[in-house]
């Protein structure tokens, strides 16, 4: 319980003490968020030696969100330059916002793994998981242009220039990397659990064609020639679903859909534009 608040609180407390300008400042958050992590730590304990461990990890779940919003408030962010307002929020939002989402499409590739074990067609449900990781990955851009907007109606000043950003977008792109980087996180687990999927196509090989290969295994110790060719069979028959739906993708994307793709993704740019202007963010 205590190192549990403590991790709340010293998170809360690193991203306003990093915002906060002077020593002073800093040193006196920190001392708030000792104070607070004592605070948490009875509160946690007390609902844990009550049998009520839900009640306690919802309590530890539900604070930062708090301090966040709470900060976002009570700082003065017109006295705080920008490196200090870009590390409140690169260290306190973006991780928090993040961690959701990334939950999300962990639980969706685990709970759809699983159901891949127990059916013919599990290869099938890793496409399912990618189509519900790009909703995912949708659904938090619009989260985070949201939750920004907001937090810059709350704050005395805006605290994230949110219509430079949209313009350093759209003039170089390139220099954004972290920001993508930063969405399409939530795309991992879904790679992961696509690149187990391709594997399993192999099961739809001809299974004469398969058993071959493992009468070949067999035999190799005892055959120079198979255990020298056998290996390289093993080889192409896992390596070919990758090299197949690579070629694929590409001669699609190249061929048919890369434009398309493209002026997507500006679409979806220009959604979010209107969204943060509908949202009072600039």
């Amino acid at each position: 319980a205590v190192a549990g608040a403590v991790a709340v609180a010293v998170a809360g407390a690193g991203a306003v003490a990093g915002a906060v300008a002077g020593a002073g400042a800093v040193a006196g958050a920190f001392a708030v968020a000792g104070a607070f992590a004592v605070a948490v730590a009875v509160a946690i304990e007390y609902f844990d030696n009550r049998n009520r461990q839900a009640m306690a990890r919802w309590l530890l779940t539900l604070l930062l969100p708090l301090v966040l919003v709470a900060a976002t408030i009570l700082l003065p962010w017109s006295e705080i330059n920008e490196p200090g307002r870009a590390l409140f929020i690169f260290f306190g939002l973006f991780p928090l916002l993040n961690a959701i989402f990334d939950f999300a499409s962990y639980a969706i590739t685990l709970s759809l793994l699983r159901l891949g074990l127990r059916g013919r067609f599990g290869f099938l449900l890793g496409f399912v998981d990618l189509l519900i990781a790009c909703l995912l990955f949708l659904l938090l851009g619009a989260s985070l242009t949201i939750i920004l907007s907001g937090l810059n109606q709350l704050a005395d000043t805006p605290i994230f220039d949110m219509g430079a950003l949209f313009a350093g977008v759209r003039e170089t792109p390139s220099d954004y990397w972290w920001l993508y980087l930063m969405l399409f996180s939530t795309l991992l687990p879904t790679a992961l659990h696509l690149l187990t999927a391709l594997f399993a196509t192999q099961a739809l090989l001809p299974l004469r064609l398969r058993m071959w290969l493992h009468g070949k295994v067999k035999t190799s110790p005892d055959d120079v020639l198979h255990a020298s060719l056998t290996p390289f069979g093993i080889g192409l028959l896992w390596s070919l679903p990758f090299i197949a739906v690579a070629a694929a993708v590409w001669a699609i994307w190249h061929y048919w859909i890369g434009a398309w793709g493209i002026a997507a993704l500006w679409w979806y740019y220009g959604q979010m534009f209107a969204l943060a202007q509908s949202a009072g963010a600039f």
